[in-house]
């Protein structure tokens, strides 16, 4: 991040994100401290930044709504008191998680597109946030997760419309530098299959060396383990992601960042 951004709404002075980081110095907090100066310049009450499995509705999916209620998955300057309550009251009745896990584009929250609902308009009304937008981000098309940012602004969402067709053009190019520059600093946290440990490390393990071409005797001498300990592993791996052989349980560790 070696460049200034300039931002331009309608109507108003260049708003500009001084974006003179070296890649060591590119944390989150001062990621998110920059963007946090921009987008309230812009009238942006709070922004978010997380990730969404793309089968989060479905039965068999290994996350939930639920598990969202206590934070880990969502960064940024939203309050936590609200992300708790929001998860705990809301997001079940919310339509956009109908959308949101498969969308490629940005989604606005808007009730009459059947991505919100007035029940949780005035759930975030109550915060001084009249409208949203969630801007997937990253190359995802062939993950089973992406990663995204959510926009709450002040404006109502008439006027929010044609803030951000004034804005698009330079802010989502600058929400992907963004994301570019958090994947160095926290793969982990960008990543929902490490965040939440869904392999143990020896598993893990197994699993890498099953990708290298080694035989389950030849993990079991190597790990000090057994050969229907090292199977188990492999087996229960493969029912959590859904492969039915090795090798399509390999292309969905890699696919899932887990290896």
């Amino acid at each position: 991040m070696n460049e200034a951004v300039s931002v331009l709404p309608s109507s108003k002075a260049p708003v500009v994100f001084s974006s003179n980081l070296l890649v060591s110095e590119c944390s989150w907090d001062k990621i998110f401290s920059e963007l946090q100066v921009l987008l309230k310049q812009l009238g942006f009450v709070y922004f978010t930044y997380s990730s969404v499995p793309r089968d989060l509705g479905s039965k068999e999916s290994l996350f939930s709504l639920t598990k969202r209620r206590y934070g880990a998955d969502t960064q940024g300057t939203l309050p936590e008191h609200v992300v708790t309550r929001y998860y705990r009251e809301m997001a079940s009745l919310d339509p956009l998680w109908n959308a949101l896990p498969g969308a490629t584009q940005p989604i606005m929250a808007d009730s009459r597109e059947t991505t919100s609902s007035p029940m949780v308009d005035s759930f975030w009304e109550q915060y001084g946030i009249s409208s949203r937008v969630y801007v997937p981000v990253g190359k995802h098309e062939d993950k089973p997760w992406f990663n995204y940012f959510g926009l709450y602004h002040e404006k109502s969402q008439t006027e929010f419309n044609q803030l951000y067709r004034d804005l698009a053009g330079t802010l989502l190019p600058l929400l992907e530098r963004c994301h570019k520059l958090l994947l160095l600093d926290g793969t982990r946290d960008t990543n929902p299959y490490l965040k939440h440990s869904v392999f143990s490390t020896t598993c893990t393990n197994i699993l890498r060396m099953t990708a290298e071409g080694m035989s389950v005797k030849m993990i079991a001498d190597n790990l000090g383990l057994t050969e229907e300990g090292v199977t188990y592993h492999i087996t229960r791996a493969k029912k959590v992601l859904n492969a039915r052989n090795k090798t399509q349980l390999i292309a969905r560790l890699y696919q899932s960042g887990i290896l």
